[in-house]
């Protein structure tokens, strides 16, 4: 099944316990987190999000591919309790990973 997203939706893999079976989920968020959202899949990033066994949720953006150095690691991470806390962490998220990106293009 494809995931229709509206336009303010941000994807994620979501991975499910207790196997981390992938699925795709999104999250509606405010307009300019969203279309920060879209800026880093445009630039090759994708957003990852598990609830781990502690009940946290561990969220990620991280390249589609090795950079020129081979790195792959996430360029942001974010951890909160599943709930509540979950949406303004996830802007939390997009807006650093936004970030860090525009400053890496900055030093280049």
């Amino acid at each position: 099944m494809t995931l229709v997203l509206g336009p303010y939706d941000v994807p994620f893999t979501q991975y499910l316990r207790p196997h981390g079976r992938p699925v795709e989920v999104c999250i509606e968020r405010p307009p300019d987190v969203a279309a920060a959202a879209k800026r880093l899949l445009k630039a090759g990033f994708h957003f990852d999000i598990e609830e781990l066994s502690n009940r946290t949720v561990s969220m990620t953006v991280e390249p589609n591919a090795p950079d020129a150095d081979g790195e792959d690691a996430p360029i942001a991470i974010e951890v909160c309790p599943n709930g509540p806390d979950v949406p303004p962490t996830v802007d939390r998220l997009i807006l650093s990973a936004v970030a860090k990106v525009e400053l890496a293009k900055v030093k280049q």
